[in-house]
């Protein structure tokens, strides 16, 4: 049977549910280190545009999803400055809100909204989701 438990406020699925005992087991410490990470993620790479911090998030040995991409962190850093300039042009206000997340052993799976004010005055609102690998607390793969 599979039980939603609930880690300070994420979601966390798990075979047989969490008893107290296993919340506090490496297992469930690394799960709740997995989240907070992606939730970094989304905090302070997504919504502030900063990457002063990005190699505590994401893995120096990063593999993007796409094949044609470049993998490891300064190949994702060039990325994210160019997507950082893309929306600043694009839209003159935009975040990102986590609706849901989930994680598995080493997988994180949000479920998010983008929300994006256009300089014509119009609004984009999309739902999305990700699935993100990580090792060690930090993200290896974006899916």
């Amino acid at each position: 049977m599979r039980r939603r438990a609930v880690l300070g406020g994420i979601g966390v699925l798990a075979a047989g549910g969490l008893s107290s005992a296993q919340a506090q087991t490496p297992i469930a410490d690394e799960t709740a280190r997995n989240l907070a990470t992606v939730k970094r993620l989304f905090a302070e790479v997504y919504n502030d545009a900063n990457l002063e911090h990005v190699d505590q998030i994401i893995s120096p040995d990063y593999v993007p999803s796409d094949p044609d991409l470049a993998p490891g962190i300064d190949a994702y850093r060039a990325r994210q400055e160019t997507s950082i300039a893309d929306f600043a042009e694009a839209y003159t206000s935009y975040t990102f809100v986590i609706d849901d997340m989930i994680a598995r052993d080493n997988i994180v799976a949000a479920r998010y909204t983008f929300t994006a004010a256009r300089p014509d005055g119009t609004q984009k609102k999309s739902q999305l989701s990700a699935w993100y690998e990580l090792r060690d607390g930090l993200i290896t793969t974006w899916v």
